[in-house]
C-alpha cells in the first residue's frame, strides 16, 4: 500500500475510535459499500467478550467535506484502483479498527455493492467509464453490464505495446 493509503485509512481509523459512542468498545467495523458517486456507510463496535454488534451513527456532518468519511472513502477508493487499475476500484470496504488503533483494511471487487435502491445499469456503467478493468478481472454480472454497452475493457499498456504493428 503506498503512504497516501496508508494516511486515509490511519485518518479513517481515528475518526472511528473518537467517533465511537462509549469507552467499552474492543473493536469497530465500519463497512462502505460504494458505486460511482453513492455509498453507504454502517458503523457497529464490538464490546469485550460480546459478539453482539453494537450499530452507531457516526457524526462528521460538522466537518469540512475533506474530513468526512464519505470523501476519505472515495479518495480511498481512486487511489486502490490507481494501484491496481486491472482490478480498478472496490464496490464494498471493511476497516475493523482495534481499541489498540490497529486496524485491518479489506475490499471486495467481485461482487455488486449492498446499496438500497440497488444501483441501476447506468450507474455501472458511469463507473465502468471511469474505473475500467481487463476483462479477465471483470465478474461475469459485470461483464454483462459491459458488452451490452459496448464498453472498452482495460488494456495495460505493456500488453497494448506489444500488440502494435511496427512501423
Amino acid at each position: 500500500m503506498t503512504d497516501d493509503i496508508e494516511d486515509i485509512l490511519e485518518d479513517i481509523s481515528t475518526l472511528l475510535a473518537k467517533s465511537a459512542p462509549t469507552n467499552a468498545w474492543q473493536s469497530i467495523v465500519l463497512e462502505c459499500n460504494t458505486v460511482g458517486d453513492r455509498n453507504m456507510l454502517s458503523a457497529k463496535f464490538y464490546e469485550a467478550h460480546s459478539t453482539i454488534p453494537q450499530p452507531f451513527h457516526i457524526n462528521n456532518e460538522d466537518k469540512p467535506y475533506e474530513q468526512t468519511l464519505a470523501y476519505l472513502f472515495a479518495q480511498l477508493r481512486i487511489l486502490t484502483a490507481e494501484q491496481a487499475p486491472f482490478q480498478s476500484p472496490w464496490y464494498t470496504a471493511l476497516i475493523t479498527v482495534d481499541k489498540d488503533g490497529a486496524y485491518q483494511f479489506q475490499c471486495d471487487y467481485d461482487y455488486p455493492p449492498a446499496l438500497n435502491p440497488a444501483p441501476s445499469e447506468e450507474e455501472y456503467v458511469r463507473d465502468f467509464q471511469q474505473f475500467s478493468r481487463t476483462e479477465a478481472s471483470t465478474p461475469e454480472w459485470l461483464r454483462t453490464i459491459v458488452e451490452r454497452h459496448q464498453l472498452p475493457y482495460y488494456e495495460p499498456e505493456s500488453l497494448t505495446e506489444s500488440h502494435q504493428e511496427p512501423e
